[in-house]
């Protein structure tokens, strides 16, 4: 924005940059096997992304170079999930064709949102030298917490025996 003309230059961005799959994942499975055909498996996962660039946008005061207005902000995910799954196979002993079957549930998760936003302005109505302006800063951190939904996970693979010795 050009105090003197009023005219604006304006840089936008609203991205979302990387992927929310991004990031660490850990996570134990237990099971047990009904027999050689058919086994159920458990697994609990633990889940936290990279931050992430969800917006920015950037008002620029014409031949200053100088900001007249900015807001960022940057997001991650924490998550925890439970994946119980079937899983059957023909039972072959040297190699051993499977197919598993199972479910995603979330137990408990959060998008964390920070913002940072920055605006100069010059209120109308409060008497300030020629020139000045007033400099507004805002700070915020959002938790947003997930609808319940379940997601569905299948594989297919096989355990091969080497011989002993």
């Amino acid at each position: 924005m050009n105090p003197a003309t009023g005219a604006i230059t304006e840089l936008s961005e609203r991205v979302l940059t990387g992927s929310y799959g991004e990031g660490m994942r850990g996570g134990i499975t237990v099971g047990y096997n009904f027999n050689k055909y058919i086994a159920i498996e458990g697994t609990f996962n633990y889940f936290h992304s990279q931050e992430n660039l969800m917006t920015r946008n950037v008002s620029v005061f014409e031949g200053l170079n100088k900001d007249a207005a900015r807001i960022e902000s940057d997001g991650h995910v924490n998550a925890f999930d439970f994946a119980p799954s079937l899983v059957f196979s023909p039972g072959l002993e040297k190699f051993n064709p499977y197919v598993r079957f199972g479910f995603v549930v979330p137990l408990w998760g959060k998008l964390i949102i920070e913002t940072e936003a920055m605006r100069m302005s010059r209120p109308q109505g409060v008497p300030l030298p020629a020139g000045a302006m007033v400099r507004t800063e805002i700070q915020r951190t959002e938790e947003i917490k997930p609808n319940p939904t379940f997601g569905f996970q299948g594989r297919w693979g096989s355990t091969t025996m080497l011989p002993a010795g």
